[in-house]
């Protein structure tokens, strides 16, 4: 064999070998990074959360309490938005789509209520088409009407990793939490002037302050009627963020598709 077909196939071993290392290092880091990340969360987290923002869950007290099936009223919603108003709420976010009309009277409710609201946000979705012509993903944004009452709109949506944790920061330009965010500033602001200009570093990673229900929370049905059911000024100058809080889809045609796991996984099982 020539001292050329020698060199030859030594190249071909060599770099097979390295690509072989490579892939089996990067199979074995990129899960060690998780768990180092998971452990980071836990160890890192304050023990007191000092923060704007309370959620409202969608949740299983709420359906018991109300008795109704899912998708519930837009009525029903604008008495929430109301609730939340009259409590001195800065931002009310929905992580709920409405997309398609209702019942025209509910939706006419609910988009005066929006009206005479401070700052409501809507979530907005992306929906994957595929025909003979197109494979596209198209922008899903909440009914128009709810928007010429002065909603905002954000793109809801998160990339998990391999393990079905959230850790990557979602950095699209019109994401919900951008949206919810420039909106407190609005409010907050002597100037009351709001911007975009929120620069997310591309690999920037999220800082989980707690486990589920870490955050202020009350249920759905307690914040309807938060004057008789909650603390005075549990609203007040707050982002409040709605959304479903429940194990199992409330109805065949829901989906719980943007519930993941978390760092907390393995002390909480969620």
């Amino acid at each position: 064999m020539s001292a050329v077909r020698k060199r030859q196939q030594l190249f071909v071993l060599i770099f097979t070998w390295f690509i072989v290392t490579l892939v089996s290092y990067l199979a074995i880091t990129r899960p060690l990074e998780q768990f180092e990340f998971n452990i980071f969360s836990l160890m890192s987290a304050p023990t007191e959360i000092d923060s704007p923002v309370v959620i409202v869950g969608i949740d299983e007290a709420s359906f018991a309490e109300l008795n109704l099936q899912w998708p519930w009223p837009r009525s029903l919603h604008g008495n929430l938005i109301n609730s939340l108003t009259r409590a001195g709420a800065s931002v009310i976010a929905f992580n709920v789509v409405f997309a398609e009309p209702s019942n025209p009277v509910d939706d006419s409710f609910m988009a005066q209520q929006i009206a005479q609201s401070k700052e409501v946000v809507l979530a907005a979705d992306q929906s994957f088409v595929s025909n003979d012509y197109v494979d596209q993903l198209i922008d899903v944004e909440p009914l128009e009407q709810f928007m010429d009452a002065g909603a905002k709109s954000g793109l809801v949506g998160v990339q998990p990793d391999s393990d079905m944790v959230v850790r990557k920061f979602p950095t699209m330009a019109n994401a919900f939490w951008r949206k919810i965010v420039t909106s407190y500033i609005k409010q907050i602001s002597a100037s009351n002037q709001t911007t975009d200009n929120l620069a997310i570093p591309k690999n920037a990673r999220l800082r989980y302050l707690g486990p589920p229900h870490s955050f202020h929370y009350a249920s759905y049905y307690q914040a309807l009627h938060a004057e008789q059911m909650l603390p005075d000024n549990f609203f007040r100058d707050k982002i409040v963020i709605i959304g479903l809080d429940i194990k199992t889809s409330p109805s065949p045609t829901t989906n719980l598709a943007d519930r993941h796991a978390s760092p907390y996984l393995l002390t909480t099982g969620q």
